[in-house]
C-alpha cells in the first residue's frame, strides 16, 4: 500500500508543479521539481519522497503526465514516444 501512496504523491506533485510553471510561463528545472517532491508532507508510516522515488516510479509518473495533456504528445529527448 505504500508503493501506491507513494506513486500517488509523486503524480500529484509533479503535475501540480508542471500546471504551476505553464500557468506563470516559466521553465521548471529538475531541481526545482526535485524541491517540491523532497518537500511534500506524507502521511503517518510513509517515507518522505526522494530522487530514488522518483527514479523508481519514473515510467508511472510519465505516463501519467501525458495522460494529463499537459505537454503535447510529441516525441521527447532520446526519441522515445510519449505513452499511448
Amino acid at each position: 500500500m505504500r508503493r501506491l501512496i507513494e506513486k500517488v504523491y509523486l503524480s500529484k506533485v509533479v503535475i501540480e508543479s508542471l500546471l504551476e510553471a505553464k500557468k506563470n510561463d516559466e521553465d521548471l528545472s529538475y531541481e526545482d521539481m526535485m524541491a517540491a517532491v523532497e518537500s511534500t508532507p506524507m502521511p503517518e508510516g510513509c517515507q518522505p519522497l526522494s530522487e530514488e522515488s522518483m527514479i523508481t516510479h519514473a515510467q508511472f509518473i510519465v505516463a501519467q503526465v501525458f495522460s494529463t495533456q499537459i505537454i503535447p504528445n510529441v516525441n521527447v529527448r532520446a526519441g522515445v514516444s510519449a505513452p499511448k
